[in-house]
C-alpha cells in the first residue's frame, strides 16, 4: 500500500500547486461508458492505476473516504490494524507527515524483513501456517519433545557404554601410540603417530610426522642433532598447502637433499621439502 499511498499524496500535491477541481480529475462520461464496454481485465488494469481516492487540496486522506474499490479491502486492514494503532484510536485522517510517522514505527521491523533469508515455510502462506499453529502439530510435536527428553538419559547411559567397550578394545592400543611410544619402535607396524612414507633423493624415510607449528616444532627439534627434512603436501604442483611433515634421515650422507627438492609421499601425489636442520 505504500506506493498507492504515496501516490494519492502526490495527487493532492498536484491538485494544490495548479488548483483544478477533483471533478477534473475525474473520468468524463464518454470514458467511463468506453470503460464499461471493455474486458474485466481491462477495467482492473485501469483500476489499478487510478487514485486510491479522490484527492483534496489539504493532502490528507480521510480514514472513512471512500476508495478504490481494488483496494479497499487492504486499505481497511491497514486502517484498522496499522495506522489507528500508531496514529491512535481517535485518528481521522492521514497525512503525509501521518504515513512517514508510521513507516518510521516499523523501520526497525522492515530493515528485519529486508535483511531476512528466504525460509522454507515462508512459501506456506498465513492462512496455512495459521492452520497449523491451531492445529494439533503443536502438541504432537510437544509430546515426542518429551518423548525424547525421558528417553535422553538412557541414551546417555548407551553412549558411556560405547566408551567403554571400546576403551576397554583400544585400550592398550592407545597407551602404545600416545602414552609409552611403544608403537614407534614396531618395525612392521605404523604407529597411529605416523603419516605414511616420503621418497626423496632416492631414498625412502618411513618415519613420517605431521607438523602443525614447523616453527615451534624445530625451536625443540634442534636440540636432538638429527637431520630432518620439513616437507609441505601439495594435492597438485601449485596447489595450496594441504598439511606438512617431518620426516629424520638416520643414514647416509646428505647427499642431494636441499631446500625445495620434490619429492614423493605415500599418501599424496606431490610434495616438497621447504628446510632441513
Amino acid at each position: 500500500m505504500d506506493p498507492k499511498l504515496e501516490a494519492y499524496f502526490l495527487h493532492g500535491e498536484l491538485l494544490r500547486q495548479e488548483t483544478p477541481t477533483p471533478e477534473s480529475l475525474r473520468l468524463k462520461d464518454d470514458d467511463l461508458r468506453a470503460l464499461r464496454m471493455k474486458a474485466i481485465g481491462d477495467i482492473e488494469l485501469f483500476l489499478q492505476g487510478a487514485p486510491l481516492s479522490a484527492p483534496r487540496v489539504d493532502g490528507a486522506l480521510p480514514l472513512d473516504a471512500s476508495v478504490n474499490e481494488l483496494y479497499r479491502d487492504r486499505f481497511e486492514a491497514l486502517r484498522d490494524t496499522v495506522i489507528r494503532r500508531a496514529l491512535g484510536a481517535g485518528a481521522t485522517a492521514l497525512s503525509r507527515a501521518d504515513w512517514r510517522k508510521v513507516k518510521a514505527t516499523f523501520d526497525g521491523y522492515t530493515t528485519w524483513e529486508k535483511a531476512k533469508p528466504a525460509e522454507p515455510f515462508d512459501k506456506l502462506g498465513d492462512d496455512k501456517m495459521k492452520a497449523y499453529l491451531e492445529g494439533g502439530l503443536v502438541a504432537k510435536v510437544e509430546a515426542y519433545i518429551a518423548l525424547d527428553l525421558a528417553a535422553g538419559k538412557e541414551i546417555g547411559q548407551i553412549d558411556d557404554l560405547e566408551k567403554l567397550l571400546l576403551y576397554v578394545r583400544w585400550l592398550v592400543e592407545l597407551v602404545n601410540n600416545f602414552v609409552n611410544f611403544s608403537a614407534i619402535y614396531m618395525p612392521k607396524q605404523t604407529a597411529l603417530v605416523e603419516a605414511g612414507s616420503l621418497v626423496i633423493d632416492g631414498r625412502r624415510l618411513d618415519f613420517c610426522l605431521k607438523v602443525a607449528n614447523r616453527a615451534a616444532h624445530k625451536a625443540v627439534a634442534v636440540l636432538s642433532n638429527i637431520y630432518l627434512v620439513y616437507v609441505e603436501v601439495l594435492e597438485k604442483e601449485g596447489g595450496a598447502v594441504v598439511y606438512q611433515l617431518v620426516a629424520p634421515v638416520t643414514g647416509g650422507e646428505a647427499g642431494r637433499l636441499r631446500v625445495w627438492a620434490s619429492a614423493a609421499s605415500s599418501s599424496t601425489s606431490t610434495t616438497r621439502s621447504t628446510t632441513r636442520s
